[in-house]
C-alpha cells in the first residue's frame, strides 16, 4: 500500500503507477494506493537512539571530506546520517505519516511488507511532468528558520552549494530537451524545520525521449550525492558507516499524461519497533563540521514530537 500527497496537498490520479527507487538500488513498483490517513500517532517513547556516524566521528568524516575538496579531488560532497530509534513499541506507519508536518513538502508512506516501511516529508521533487512539458528542481543550502533572507541569499558558501545542483540539472537535461532548460529567479523554499535555496527549471522533452530516461539521468543530482557525480558516489560508499538503502532514492508517480517525483529524504524507514532516520547536508570548501551536525539536528527535528528521545 502506498500514501502520497503532492507538496500542493494533492493527491495523484486513481490510474496512476507508482514506484520507488532506491539509491543505487534497483526499481520497486508499490500497490494499491490509499487516500485517507488515520488519526495522527501520539508520541511514542524512545528506548535508545544510535546515531551512525556519532558526532566525533562526523566531524572526523567531514574534515576529511574537506581534505579531498582541498586537493580537488570533489567540489561538493553530501554527507549523510543513520539515526536509529529503538521505539518502544511497533507503529502505524500511515498515523506517523499522519503526524508528520507538511509544510513545503510531500508526504508520503509506502508500505513494502506487513512490517517494513518507508515514509517521509520530502521537499525535493526531482522531475514533474505535463504532457512533454516537465520541470525539474534545484534545492540546496540550507538554514535554520527564522534567520535573515537576505543572509541566505548573499552566503558565498550557500550559494556555491546550490549552484553546483542548479548548473547540473540544465547541463544534463539539455540532451533530452528541445531547448535548454529555463530557471525561474533564486527563491527560498520553506518547509517546517529549515529553509533552503530553490530554482525551478522549465523545458519540452524531445520527442524521441522518454520520462524515465531523463529521470535517470538527472538521478542522484548534486543535492544528493555531490559533485563531481561519480567521485562523489565513490567518496560516499567508501566512506558513510553505513548503507543509504531507500534515502536518496526518488518516489513518484506517473500516467501517459503526467508524473511528479520527488526525492526520498527527510525520511524514516520502519521496520516493527526499529526506526531508522536519515539526514543529509552538502559540504563544500568553508563548510564547518559542528555547524553540520547542528544542520543534521534541525532537520531531524521533523519528527521531535513523534518520537521522544533525550535531548
Amino acid at each position: 500500500m502506498i500514501y502520497w500527497r503532492s507538496r500542493e496537498g494533492l493527491a495523484p490520479p486513481l490510474s496512476a503507477a507508482y514506484f520507488i527507487s532506491p539509491f543505487q538500488g534497483p526499481q520497486i513498483e508499490l500497490g494499491q494506493p490509499i487516500y485517507r490517513l488515520p488519526q495522527p500517532s501520539n508520541p511514542i517513547p524512545v528506548l535508545q537512539r544510535i546515531d551512525s556516524p556519532n558526532r566525533d566521528d562526523w566531524c572526523k568524516l567531514v574534515e576529511h571530506a574537506l581534505q579531498a575538496i582541498e586537493k580537488g579531488s570533489l567540489q561538493k560532497v553530501v554527507l549523510a546520517r543513520e539515526t536509529t530509534l529503538i521505539l518502544s513499541q511497533a507503529p502505524d506507519p500511515f498515523a506517523i505519516t499522519a503526524a508528520l508536518p507538511s509544510a513545503g513538502a510531500a508526504l508520503f508512506c509506502a508500505k513494502l511488507s506487513d512490517t517494513h516501511s518507508i515514509l517521509g516529508a520530502s521537499p525535493e521533487r526531482i522531475l514533474r511532468r505535463s504532457q512533454n512539458a516537465i520541470c525539474t528542481e534545484a534545492l540546496a543550502a540550507t538554514r535554520k528558520k527564522g534567520q535573515s533572507p537576505e543572509c541566505f541569499f548573499h552566503s558565498d558558501k550557500a550559494r556555491r552549494e546550490f549552484q553546483f545542483v542548479e548548473d547540473y540539472c540544465a547541463e544534463t537535461l539539455k540532451p533530452y530537451c528541445e531547448e535548454s532548460v529555463v530557471f525561474t529567479p533564486l527563491q527560498i523554499h520553506s518547509t517546517h524545520t529549515v529553509d533552503h535555496l530553490k530554482t525551478i527549471g522549465s523545458a519540452l522533452l524531445s520527442p524521441t525521449i522518454s520520462e524515465r530516461q531523463a529521470l535517470q539521468a538527472l538521478h542522484p543530482t548534486p543535492a544528493l550525492c555531490g559533485t563531481p557525480k561519480q567521485a562523489a558516489l565513490d567518496w560516499i560508499c567508501a566512506h558513510e558507516p553505513f548503507h543509504r538503502k531507500f534515502y536518496g532514492g526518488y518516489i513518484g508517480w506517473s500516467t501517459p499524461d503526467q508524473s511528479d517525483w520527488m526525492v526520498v529524504i527527510r525520511c524514516c524507514e520502519l521496520n516493527g519497533n526499529i526506526a531508522k532516520l536519515y539526514t543529509g547536508t552538502g559540504i563544500v570548501a568553508g563548510s564547518d563540521p559542528a555547524d553540520e551536525w547542528d544542520e543534521l539536528e534541525a532537520k531531524l527535528s521533523l519528527y521531535k514530537d513523534i518520537f521522544l528521545w533525550k535531548r
